[in-house]
Order: structure tokens, then sequence, then C-alpha cells
């Protein structure tokens, strides 16, 4: 009796990771969406604010997560999400 109550919590625990992982992974994806979004506009407005001052930029522009984003959201070839959604 002891085995089976500790087996089954413990294929609860997995299975709600399995889930938490699966909402986690697109929550990251958005969140990084955002960032890039964010980064572009901040970069892009700061750079312009130093050419209308004349200073000399050692901004250093960060990575950029688009690839990253089009692996998961690509059309064409298909990127990861949507071939999680074919499979649900």
């Amino acid at each position: 009796m002891l085995y089976s109550r500790i087996f089954d919590w413990i294929v609860r625990i997995v299975n709600d990771m399995q889930i938490n992982m699966f909402e986690q992974m697109f929550i990251n994806l958005t969140n990084e969406h955002i960032q890039l979004l964010f980064n572009c506009v901040m970069v892009e407005t700061e750079l312009e604010v130093y050419r209308q001052e004349d200073i000399k930029s050692i901004f250093h522009v960060p990575p950029s997560s688009q690839p990253c984003l089009d692996l998961f959201l690509a059309k064409k070839p298909q990127g990861i999400a949507f071939i999680i959604a074919e499979q649900a």
C-alpha cells in the first residue's frame, strides 16, 4: 500500500512537471520576444540620440535572440511551436 501511494505521488509530480515545463517554455518564448522588441527600440532610440548630439557611440548592440525565436515560430520550415500544435 505504501509503495502504491509513493508511486502514484511520483506519477502526479512528473505529470505536473511536464505540463509546467511546457507552459514555462511558452512563457520564456514570450519573454524573449518582448526582450528582443525592447532591445531593438531602446538601442535605436539611444543611437539616434547619440547621432543627434554628435556623440561617438561606444554603445554595444546586445546579441539578438531572433534565431532562437525563428526556431520556435518559423512557418517554413515549420518551427517547434507549429510542430507541437500539429501533435496536439
